[in-house]
C-alpha cells in the first residue's frame, strides 16, 4: 500500500486559515518555520480559550490528526509548515 504524501506551505495573515479545507486525516509534522518574526497562533475547533503560541522553529508530529480543525494566525508574511502522509 503505497502512502500519500502531503506538504503544504502557509504564509500567514492576520486572519485564522485552516490548515485543510475539508477533513483531511494523516500522520503530520507541523511547524512554525524557524525564520519567523513572531510567533504563530494555533487552535483547534475555533477554540479561542486554547490558543497556543508557537515560536519560530517550533514542531510537533501528531498521528491520525485531522487538519482541518486546526487554524494557524500570526505575523503577516511568516510561515507554517506541514508534511505528513496517509500511512
Amino acid at each position: 500500500m503505497a502512502a500519500n504524501i502531503f506538504q503544504k506551505a502557509i504564509t500567514l495573515t492576520a486572519d485564522w486559515q485552516k490548515l485543510a479545507g475539508t477533513a483531511l486525516v494523516l500522520n503530520a509534522t507541523l511547524q512554525a518555520a524557524a525564520d519567523n518574526y513572531g510567533p504563530v497562533s494555533v487552535r483547534i475547533n475555533d477554540d479561542n480559550a486554547g490558543v497556543a503560541e508557537w515560536f519560530a522553529g517550533a514542531t510537533v508530529g501528531l498521528q491520525g490528526v485531522d487538519l482541518s480543525m486546526i487554524e494557524v494566525k500570526g505575523n503577516p508574511g511568516d510561515r507554517f509548515l506541514v508534511v505528513g502522509n496517509t500511512r
